[in-house]
């Protein structure tokens, strides 16, 4: 009888949460009570719709609508600090009494500088005078007059012109073939290049500023969209409303059909930034674009490229995307600060170079080595799968008698959840993996489905920032048992939650159907728990033996997106830990400290990466012509010299596994492919030490 209560009371609960009121006045009230409802029936953490739900709100959506403090002026948002503590109540009464002010005031600033800005550009400026733009825009204070917003436009377009004089310096160096920027600037005619720049720079402004107006201000669709991923952000990062075109880009990306150029994208304070490359992609093989590359430009073969900034992402996705074998030009800022353009060849994505693949690491150990770039599993087929791939690779490697095994997680941004349970019991006889919870605290415990060990030798596990979720799953699960070694440069992303997609058309009620379609609803459902108890969300996987970080000039992982679900724990479970365990992690972790100390590679990348985030620190841009280009020489310089640090052991000898005592045969092109593979492998550093530490482990 008891439980039947419980049961009821809980039904009544979820009802209770499901019948929030469904206004349907217009199109944006009917979409608001939509989300908000499904939110705060689904969604792992419910917020309380109060005041400090309003103020994230407000300063989230301020930080969109003008994220570079162009357009606002200090008075502006005075006046908008009134609607601070009331956007709650707006969404309680469907109501949208901040966004109409917010519109109001933006619609009014935008028209004000496209009446000056055509003015200033054709200022005679001086690239030789010492004046500095604030290039941080969060270090930015708003204007506080409007003569003070045109002064700062000034130098905003004085950098833009500078920048596109350097994009033409560089195509001058490259057609030339002269060593340096600075050079290049010598010798080549200033004036002719500055000219060029500014009408450039005039015609790209022209652009930004009508997809600002058309963003902000003209389509009702994309305001609405603004205001409402506002309030599903603050829920958490990973939760947003997809609007009907977005969806539609969303379903295109998870078909697997990727037709350009591979990477994954968002939007980031007016820039279209890249969150990840997928691999297996025109990207993924080409190398030069990276995750946090900013794209300013996007070029069509010779045709002058387009500037993405201010411009929606299905509209930057748009100008990338295109067939298979055309050439797209990326004017690219590098996250030190560099410029540079990338041109890549447009593909499908290949589907080989996605799989995982071996190979043998000759020294004073047989060492296998083994690469996953994803979790992967074709759910359709019910056939191939990075677990069972994984499986093979690894008997594979047994047969080939090694004494130990790195398996190399590095950039793998996760995949299937079943794959990193399964892979992980491939090291250990039986117990859990993970642990999931719901939002009502409803738990479950996914365990090794198989008690059969397909490698008991020594494991290395290597991973970096940007190795998250199912990676951070397998990670962990391993460190627990003391099964592996995991060795790093820096703790794992830390993303630790699932997400679920919903249409929001299932969900309109009454008249709203009229408004269909809605699109749809990403929303995170659960969270993931260490068998340890600690979450992986937030502070991702702590490696047991830190290398220096090629990419610790960057701010990135999950601790770096706005409100972002912080780390917790649950009680941890019963597991009996790898019964051959004998690593001695402290002393296996000053014996690399000894190494890498002495290693002119890893001090390098030390050095380098001190003397770029102090760059990074000092956001105060100098305005003159010859400081930048000097500044653009050795940011290319320390690009070059990490590139080259990372690229210098030699020493070890890749072989590809046998099969039945024998190679197998490849055909030319595959073979070249394999060459090429084993030819990275030498000259990664990381790997080397990872060889290292594993030959400690075996003596």
């Amino acid at each position: 009888m008891t439980k039947r209560i419980i049961f009821a009371t809980l039904y009544i609960f979820l009802f209770a949460e499901c019948a929030r009121p469904q206004r349907a006045a217009n199109r944006s009230q009917a979409l608001v009570d939509i989300i908000v409802s499904r939110l705060q029936s689904y969604h792992y953490k419910p917020v309380e719709i109060n005041d400090e739900l309003s103020q994230k709100i407000y300063k989230l959506y301020l930080k969109r609508v003008d994220y570079d403090k162009k357009f606002l002026l200090q008075s502006d948002i005075e006046k908008l600090n009134n609607f601070k503590n009331s956007i709650d109540n707006d969404i309680e009464d469907g109501k949208f009494s901040f966004l109409e002010k917010a519109n109001e005031i933006v619609t009014k600033r935008i028209n004000e500088v496209q009446a000056f800005y055509s003015e200033i550009v054709k200022t005679n400026f001086n690239f030789n005078k010492h004046e500095n733009l604030q290039a941080d825009a969060e270090k930015r204070t708003y204007a506080i007059s409007k003569e003070s917003l045109k002064n700062r436009w000034r130098k905003i377009i004085k950098y833009e012109i500078l920048l596109e004089y350097l994009n033409n310096l560089k195509l001058r160096q490259s057609q030339r073939k002269y060593k340096s920027l600075k050079l290049t600037h010598q010798i080549s005619p200033r004036i002719v290049l500055l000219s060029k720049a500014k009408t450039k720079v005039k015609k790209s402004l022209e652009l930004s500023l009508k997809r600002s107006f058309e963003n902000l201000v003209k389509r009702e669709d994309d305001r609405i969209s603004l205001y409402v991923n506002a309030i599903a952000n603050v829920y958490d990062p990973h939760t947003a409303y997809l609007a009907p075109q977005k969806k539609e880009d969303f379903d295109i990306a998870m078909s697997g059909k990727l037709e350009g150029i591979g990477a994954v994208l968002r939007e980031e304070g007016g820039y279209i930034k890249v969150v990840r490359i997928v691999p297996g992609s025109a990207s993924w093989r080409q190398k030069e674009l990276k995750a946090e590359d900013i794209i300013l430009k996007v070029g069509q073969g010779n045709r002058e490229p387009v500037s993405t900034v201010g411009m929606r992402i299905s509209d930057a996705v748009k100008l990338i995307r295109g067939k298979k074998g055309s050439v797209v030009s990326l004017t690219v800022q590098k996250p030190e600060g560099s410029i540079s353009v990338i041109k890549i060849i447009r593909d499908i994505v290949v589907v080989e170079e996605t799989y995982a693949k071996s190979a043998i690491i000759n020294g004073e150990k047989k060492i296998g080595y083994i690469f996953l770039p994803k979790f992967y599993r074709d759910f359709q087929k019910n056939s191939r799968s990075s677990a069972s791939d994984v499986a093979t690779e690894l008997k594979k490697l047994k047969k080939n008698k090694v004494d130990g095994v790195i398996l190399d997680l590095r950039n793998n941004g996760g995949g299937a959840l079943d794959d990193a349970v399964k892979m992980s019991g491939l090291f250990i006889e039986s117990g859990p993996i993970v642990q999931i919870k719901g939002s009502l605290g409803l738990g479950k415990v996914l365990e090794d489905p198989d008690p059969k060990v397909v490698f008991d030798k020594p494991v290395i596990v290597l991973i970096n920032r940007f190795s998250a979720s199912a990676s951070e799953i397998l990670a962990a699960a391993l460190q627990d048992y003391e099964r592996a070694v995991i060795v790093g440069t820096s703790g794992s992303f830390g993303k630790g939650t699932v997400q679920n997609l919903l249409n929001l058309d299932r969900y309109a009620k009454g008249a709203a159907k009229r408004y269909a379609p809605f699109g749809a609803l990403k929303f995170t459902m659960q969270k993931f728990y260490r068998i340890n108890g600690g979450s992986t969300q937030y502070r991702g996987v702590t490696p047991d033996i830190l290398l220096p970080d090629n990419l610790g000039y960057i701010k990135a992982g999950e601790k770096e997106l706005d409100y972002s679900m912080k780390w917790d724990k649950v009680k941890a479970l019963k597991y009996q830990k790898w019964k051959k365990s004998k690593l001695k992690l402290k002393a296996l972790a000053e014996k690399s400290k000894a190494r890498v100390s002495g290693d002119e590679s890893f001090q390098l990348i030390k050095e380098n990466v001190s003397h770029l985030k102090k760059r990074r620190e000092n956001t105060q841009q100098n305005l003159q012509i010859e400081y930048i280009v000097q500044e653009q020489d050795d940011l290319s310089e320390e690009a070059k010299k990490i590139k080259e640090a990372l690229k210098k052991h030699t020493d070890l000898a890749i072989t590809r596994p046998m099969i039945d005592g024998k190679v197998p045969r490849v055909n030319k092109d595959k073979l070249k492919d394999i060459t090429d593979w084993h030819t990275q492998i030498k000259k990664d550093a990381y790997i080397y030490e990872g060889v290292k530490i594993m030959e400690d482990i075996l003596e």
